[in-house]
């Protein structure tokens, strides 16, 4: 073959190369045609609007977007196991997204910040947070974890129900064993609530309120309802001590081996989605009160100027514990009242 073909050759085939790798953004992530499938892990029942919202939105948004070279897969239930597995599983890639509730503060404490008792008063100043540079500051340390934090879902006003008697104050909590996640938000504001705190894994919940293991747990309605926890707690306490969410993380290195079109599609889709499960989460939650009413669920509202008093020393403790997220709840408060 002539030298000068050979040449031309090896030049087009340069210049090809140097295309590809120009649309890729200089990376070697994945093309966009390529195929990409995430494995998304979630803790919540099928009907759950995070779960509604992962199907309806998240998944039929991405894999519309991507013209089918995304595939999502949501197991839902605790199917691949409590949460604490899951974030492990999300670490080493083997799963690559999930949603997690307040037990990710196990290994990222900052988080703790949206998880403070009564830092949300209402609806209004949960959106205001949410839908502001302050989501991301308060997610940014997860990638010293392998992880990246992209989103934060509503999980709604946590109550409390229990099986022995009506909360129509704070004594009424003295002594009674209530299970709370395997989170340090929890813990702190029932252990100033003077009840007996017990920490157990959500898939453990049910079987421990039925054989009368705890006499109660703390959860939004939506929760309640989904799980059928309502069926063997007769008493709740709208308490509202602390606003629930789920943050949704994946694996970093899969993360940034995707190309800026796909984590695009999937970060606006996730964007949508959030929105979406504040909607639905607060139309569901009104329901599901109503559905605890109809199985005879005794619902009290004890004034909350007591409860509020007690966990005072929570933000004392957190200070200490973390000074340095003080000026990011300075910040927290101050966005939510404007």
């Amino acid at each position: 073959m002539n030298k000068k073909i050979i040449i031309a050759l090896l030049i087009i085939l340069l210049a090809a190369g140097a295309y590809i790798f120009l649309k890729n953004g200089g990376k070697g992530g994945n093309s966009a045609a390529e195929k990409v499938t995430i494995k998304f892990a979630s803790v919540s029942a099928t009907k759950h609007p995070v779960v509604v919202a992962l199907n309806d939105v998240f998944k039929k948004e991405v894999e519309e977007k991507s013209n089918g070279n995304i595939s999502v897969q949501i197991f839902d239930n605790g199917s691949l196991g409590e949460e604490s597995a899951m974030m492990e599983q999300t670490q080493l890639g083997t799963v690559q997204m999930a949603s997690i509730s307040e037990v990710i503060s196990a290994i990222e404490p900052k988080i703790n910040v949206l998880n403070l008792p009564y830092i949300f008063e209402n609806n209004e100043q949960v959106d205001a947070v949410i839908d502001s540079e302050l989501k991301d500051e308060i997610l940014s340390d997860l990638q010293k974890h392998k992880l990246i934090g992209l989103q934060i879902f509503e999980n709604g006003f946590r109550v409390v129900t229990n099986s022995k008697r009506p909360i129509n104050r704070l004594a009424d909590l003295n002594g009674l064993k209530i299970r709370t996640p395997k989170s340090d938000a929890q813990i702190n504001i029932f252990n100033a609530f003077s009840a007996n705190v017990t920490p157990l894994n959500f898939n453990e919940l049910y079987g421990a309120l039925q054989q009368k293991v705890v006499d109660g747990q703390e959860n939004g309605y939506n929760t309640i309802v989904t799980q059928s926890f309502y069926e063997v707690q007769p008493y709740l306490a709208e308490t509202n001590h602390m606003w629930g969410s789920f943050v949704i993380i994946a694996n970093l290195d899969w993360w940034n081996k995707l190309t800026d079109e796909n984590r695009q599609i999937i970060q606006s889709a996730l964007d949508g989605a959030s929105k979406y499960v504040r909607e639905i989460s607060r139309e569901e939650a009104a329901k599901n009160k109503k559905i605890c009413e109809e199985h005879n669920v005794q619902i009290t509202t004890p004034d909350l100027a007591e409860f509020v008093k007690s966990v005072e020393p929570v933000y004392e403790k957190f200070y200490r514990e973390y000074p340095d997220y003080k000026p990011l709840v300075e910040k927290l408060l101050e966005k939510k009242n404007h």
